[in-house]
């Protein structure tokens, strides 16, 4: 099953790489982010809105896409390395995204906890 998804995943960035349609690139992403998430090795997280921090990190992915297949070599490289370098770079995205999740959350708490009522005589 890895071996199918790297070699989906290469083929995908060929495709980005070299479309030249904009409708088609924009299909194409929409199936790489699809897979993004299916990938083994990216990371997961406990946390309940997990999946709010990998949309975040998704729409990172598409906004800079640019950059990734710029410093890959996609056609040289193989389709499992590929793959290593690839959730490496979106797991970079997606750590501080899972971090954000927490200070949110965190911070959340703090406003919301009740001040003990103060004695008249203070």
């Amino acid at each position: 099953m890895s071996r199918v998804m790297d070699e989906k995943l290469k083929q995908l960035l060929q495709q980005i790489n070299s479309a030249t349609e904009s409708s088609k690139i924009q299909q194409t992403i929409g199936s790489l982010l699809a897979l993004t998430s299916r990938l083994p090795g990216i990371r997961q997280d406990t946390h309940p809105n997990y999946l709010e921090a990998l949309n975040t990190t998704l729409l990172d992915v598409r906004k800079n896409l640019g950059q990734f297949l710029a410093s890959a070599d996609i056609d040289r490289v193989s389709a499992p390395i590929l793959r290593e370098h690839y959730v490496r770079w979106v797991n970079g995205f997606l750590k501080y995204d899972i971090l954000d999740l927490y200070r949110s959350h965190r911070q959340d708490l703090s406003l919301n906890v009740a001040q003990p009522e103060r004695d008249e005589g203070e």
